[in-house]
């Protein structure tokens, strides 16, 4: 299971959203609010998705009412004498351009309900029911989006985090037998197409911490962890093929490829751990890393002057410079990545997923 807690606790979730629900179109139908359900809908589409995912649905349902209220008045105010199939044809060409323009992927279909309900359902008080529609709707989304911070909170940063130390883990197992087997490329590409979907992410993570009014700290990690993990995917691409078991070692020279992968793999696992970081394991994993970082370029400049003598002496050496200069060139980039890679940070102890 990739995020059990919230498998665990979705049914609270559900009778949460049934209650508040339930609640709002009372209150709506006892005060007599005109057009009171499109509160309830936008508040199930804000509650019904993590809060990150929750206010960019919301904001696609907001601005795509808006929209739509802007196209009636446009499409029925404009061309009141036109038939009806007229009006509303370029009312929801309208929307469409309009929605394109803000960059909404889905809002133009709410903003052509509005269109249709407004020009179809209510054209003679098309105003009275376009405007409170998007009335409700402002409401709706605000009142989700405060609930959904103080009641059963769903944090998508936290369903981020615990997606991304399974990948970290995946990746740390995937160091670890650099210099056993040959990689195969399925799991590389595999890797690739997880990171790509955590990146797809990220912009929920934006819009979840800019409303808990929190710094950015969570975000920077994120985005830390995507860098690093897949540096060290591509290295690892990169060089399973130089160290496989039954492939001879490209260099002549001593390099500490054992050290690298034993404390480059349990950095990575402690990372992937569930619970908080040891920091004193962190510091004394980034320090062997440093050293063998140390040893890489001292290796690295010795092997940089071999080169050199043996150009100016017309000299030829018995490997090829390119690749061991390619060789090396990766081993650096991999232990760069595996010190700057972070821990994890804790979420909020309110977070129930």
């Amino acid at each position: 299971k990739i995020i059990p807690i919230a498998e665990a606790l979705r049914a609270r979730v559900i009778i949460r959203n049934g209650a508040l629900l339930a609640f709002v179109i009372y209150a709506s139908e006892s005060l007599g609010l005109p057009e009171g359900l499109y509160m309830a809908l936008a508040m199930l589409t804000v509650m019904e998705l993590n809060l990150g995912g929750g206010i960019l649905a919301g904001r696609e349902r907001l601005v795509g009412t808006i929209l739509g209220l802007l196209a009636v008045v446009i499409g029925a105010g404009a061309l009141s004498e036109a038939p009806a199939p007229l009006r509303v044809g370029i009312s929801l060409i309208l929307v469409r351009i309009f929605c394109f323009y803000f960059g909404l992927n889905s809002g133009y279909i709410v903003g052509g309900h509005v269109v249709s309900g407004s020009i179809l359902n209510h054209n003679s008080d098309w105003w009275f029911y376009a405007s409170w529609r998007t009335v409700m709707t402002l409401a709706g989304v605000v009142l989700g989006i405060w609930c959904s911070t103080q009641i059963y909170s769903q944090l998508a940063t936290t369903e981020w985090e615990q997606k991304a130390r399974i990948w970290i883990g995946d990746i740390a197992n995937c160091l670890s037998k650099l210099n056993n087997s040959k990689g195969s490329i399925e799991l590389f590409i595999s890797l690739r197409n997880r990171r790509n979907l955590l990146q797809q992410e990220i912009p929920k993570l934006v819009c979840e911490q800019s409303v808990l009014d929190q710094d950015f700290n969570n975000l920077f990690w994120a985005q830390n962890c995507l860098r690093c993990g897949s540096t060290v995917i591509s290295c690892c691409r990169d060089l399973s093929p130089l160290f496989g078991e039954h492939l001879q070692k490209p260099l002549s020279l001593e390099l500490p490829i054992d050290n690298l992968i034993f404390w480059g793999s349990a950095k990575l696992k402690v990372l992937s751990k569930s619970v908080e970081s040891n920091d004193d394991e962190i510091d004394l994993i980034s320090r062997e890393l440093s050293l063998i970082r140390a040893d890489l370029m001292r290796i690295s400049q010795c092997y940089f002057d071999a080169v050199e003598i043996s150009a100016n002496s017309a000299l030829v050496l018995e490997q090829d410079p390119n690749s061991n200069l390619f060789v090396l060139s990766r081993l650096l980039l991999l232990v760069d990545s595996l010190i700057e890679i972070s821990p994890l940070r804790s979420m909020p102890s309110k977070a129930l997923i």
